[in-house]
């Protein structure tokens, strides 16, 4: 080989390298995880209307697993950083949380039957970037229907986005509006999911830092601690649970129980 064609030769394998580094770089976390894998990334856009003012938070949520073949070992799973929150700085500086996780209703339209017939497949969704009207499909982002009154709360409204002290958990009705005091509502005017094959991203850092440094007190664990990613440090802050959440859920259950019996589903 002479020193013509090995400048060639050496050129074109440095290119080769440089754009496979770049590649790896920029593709979404888990793509070449030996250990961890994901089903299905997208990308979540919510629109929230409070005291006649609109406010709009995005993140893109990845749903990651264990790959198959360390699946019965890897019994935490695969943590999740970022993209597990919408973070809403209201006007007077309180701090809403919704959580990205969207209901079952929703997330079922993202599936497509795979070639052999006998699967569901994502890789087509996110290469079309298919979209679905959350706020058309559940209640309140993860919820399919109001009856379903388990699990943690909806959101949660934060007293003060820089320097947290107090949080109270809300759930959303069948309108897509929830009560946040005695004489405020907050009505979500969008959410829609896109499938995109990104990584995952939050606005948790330019928003609302603070809550990343908080400990949430709570006699259950039902905190904003569910949807914050696992990337909180150190507490600098200590918020108190209000007691209107407890209130709140009471209500919806009754509310619930109300609706299922309407339904013939319970007597």
């Amino acid at each position: 080989m002479n020193g013509k064609k090995l400048l060639i030769w050496m050129g074109g394998s440095v290119a080769a390298c440089a754009a496979a580094v770049i590649f790896y770089e920029r593709s979404p976390p888990n793509t070449f995880n030996p250990l961890c894998t994901y089903n299905l990334a997208y990308r979540l856009t919510v629109t929230l209307e409070i005291g006649g003012k609109q406010y709009t938070s995005e993140a893109v949520n990845q749903l990651t697993r264990p790959a198959h073949w360390v699946g019965g070992i890897n019994g935490r799973g695969c943590p999740q950083l970022r993209g597990t929150a919408l973070s809403f700085r209201l006007a007077d500086n309180r701090l809403i949380l919704l959580t990205t996780w969207i209901c079952n209703t929703a997330f079922s339209t993202f599936g497509t039957i795979d070639r052999d017939g006998d699967g569901v497949g994502y890789r087509e969704a996110m290469r079309v970037h298919r979209k679905v009207n959350i706020a058309a499909k559940c209640v309140g982002i993860r919820r399919s229907y109001t009856y379903n009154a388990g699990g943690p709360f909806d959101g949660f409204l934060i007293n003060d986005a820089d320097k947290p002290a107090t949080w109270r958990g809300f759930f959303f009705h069948k309108s897509n509006v929830a009560t946040l005091n005695a004489d405020e509502d907050v009505r979500i005017i969008s959410a829609v999911a896109e499938a995109d094959d990104a990584a995952p991203e939050d606005q948790l850092d330019t928003v609302a830092p603070a809550v990343l440094k908080t400990r949430f007190l709570s006699p259950i664990s039902d905190t904003p601690d569910y949807l914050l990613p696992e990337r909180k440090v150190e507490p600098q802050f200590v918020a108190s649970k209000d007691p209107l959440s407890d209130a709140d859920r009471l209500r919806l259950q009754t509310e619930a129980k109300e609706e299922a019996r309407a339904l013939g589903l319970i007597h």
